[in-house]
This record gives structure tokens, C-alpha cells and sequence, in this order.
């Protein structure tokens, strides 16, 4: 299973609809995919129609039950946990209660590998091809979690003022967690809801020139599509004559060409 962290400190920037949609992409291939809602506020699992309810198992239960066990979880409690939307995309959701994460796991015992011990089951190997893991705007214990599990980061980004803060930032937390993961490693910088304008075009000219072959070659505009695919809780590739809805296909085919190739 490849595991790709979706992240960037800055807000804003379309990470999770980008997530969505690349999961959406992948599974349109056959794959078999799983996203992970690692934000508190949920949006994923929104977006995903997979917001849980009261009584469902979320992220959060698994991260507790790794931290009392000092190891992985229990098959039974994983299973009841994932849940799969009528886009055949599988999700691990989240709610308000992952606002909690970062105090519970500050002592817990190799606070850093918790989600690296909760992916470590067999039941993920086996029924998943791959799986991207939505983070919060921020490089607190959850996304060094996140980083410490993945093989790879993509980093969606937007070609506004600011945008390089924000990649050298996690460029920082990356340098962080190589020791412990070795192979982690920036698998594709994505510009995302761009503008065809000066200002736009000056600041991909500067991401090309620093990451290279890194950036996409496939860009995502800004449009109105992207807010009505998150109302309607569906994503744009399985919408007919979406334009960015192919755009993201486009996106998706050129990083499993990587991935595959």
C-alpha cells in the first residue's frame, strides 16, 4: 500500500478537495483506495459523505486504542472504523474529537509512529492499493504522524503571495522525520486553484525553478466547480463534462505514473 501524506502549513490551499479527488481518480482505475481524515474539523469526511455519527468508530478511537495497547490496534476495531461512500473510495473519518490528539498523544509512548502503528495491520496491506492521508494546515503531532507513516508528500499549493513560506516550512518538518523514515520524500508539488495572471504565472515560474520535474505538469484553476462538488458531497471526477474534474484526472495519471512507471 503507498501511502502519500496530503499536506502544507499554509490554509487555503485546496488540500482536501485536491485529496478527494485524486483518491477519486485513483479508484476510478481499479485501485482500491483509502483516505484519511486526519483534520479535526472534518472536512473529508464531509466531502466523502462519511461523516460519522455518535456511535461510529472514528480516527480518533483508533489513536487511543494504539496509545493504551503500545503498539497497533485490533483488527475488530479498524474494520468498524473504515467506512466506504457510493464512489467506492474507503475513508478512515474524523470529527471535532481529533481537537484532542495533540494533548493525548504529547506523553504516549513513541508519540510520533502512533498512525505509523495503527497503518502497520495487516488488513490495510491487504485490502488497499493506496492510501492519502488529508492533513490539517499546520506541523503539529498529527502531520509528523502523518509524515512519519507515508512514503511520500504531495503538496498542493496555491500561486499567491506567501506560497514559498509555507513549502519551506514543511520542507523543515520533512528534514525532521527523515532519521526515522528515510524514504519519505516530496512525490509531486501540485499548483492548485490558480489564476492566469502575472502574479500567478511569476510564482510557478519560482516553483519550477526550485522543485523541478517535482511540480505536476497538470494545474488545477480556480473555479466555482470545486465549492459546488463539496455541497454536493461528490467528486468532480465522477461528474460528467467537469472540467476539473478531467483536470484532476490528468493530475492523478501523471502521479501514478510516477508511482507505477
Amino acid at each position: 500500500m503507498k501511502k502519500l501524506v496530503f499536506a502544507n502549513e499554509k490554509g487555503g490551499v485546496g488540500k482536501t478537495t485536491a485529496t478527494y479527488n485524486f483518491a477519486a481518480a485513483i479508484a476510478k482505475t481499479g485501485k482500491r483506495v483509502l483516505c484519511i481524515d486526519l483534520d479535526p474539523q472534518g472536512n473529508l469526511s464531509t466531502y466523502m459523505n462519511c461523516e460519522p455519527d455518535e456511535t461510529d468508530v472514528t480516527i480518533m478511537e483508533l489513536i487511543h486504542e494504539a496509545i493504551n495497547r503500545k503498539g497497533g490496534c485490533k483488527d475488530e476495531t479498524i474494520r468498524a472504523a473504515v467506512k466506504v461512500n457510493e464512489e467506492g473510495v474507503y475513508c478512515l473519518p474524523s470529527d471535532i474529537s481529533l481537537s484532542q490528539a495533540d494533548l493525548v498523544m504529547a506523553c504516549a509512548f513513541s508519540r510520533e509512529k502512533i498512525l505509523q502503528r495503527i497503518l502497520s495491520n495487516a488488513y490495510f496491506e491487504f485490502n488497499f492499493d493506496y492510501c492519502l492521508i488529508d492533513c490539517p494546515p499546520n506541523l503539529g503531532i498529527i502531520v509528523m504522524n502523518a509524515l512519519m507513516a507515508a512514503d511520500g508528500v504531495v503538496i498542493p499549493v496555491q500561486t499567491k503571495n506567501f506560497a514559498m513560506k509555507g513549502l519551506v516550512l514543511l520542507e523543515g518538518a520533512i528534514e525532521q522525520v527523515l532519521p526515522e523514515n528515510p524514504g519519505l520524500h516530496i512525490e509531486a508539488v501540485l499548483i492548485n486553484m490558480t489564476r492566469r495572471n502575472k502574479n500567478s504565472e511569476g510564482i510557478e515560474a519560482l516553483l519550477k525553478a526550485r522543485y523541478g520535474d517535482i511540480v505536476l505538469e497538470t494545474t488545477i484553476p480556480d473555479l466555482v466547480e470545486a465549492d459546488t462538488s463539496t455541497i454536493m458531497r461528490r467528486s468532480l471526477v465522477n461528474v460528467d463534462k467537469s472540467r476539473l474534474g478531467q483536470k484532476y484526472k490528468d493530475a492523478a495519471s501523471e502521479l501514478m505514473g510516477r508511482l507505477e512507471g
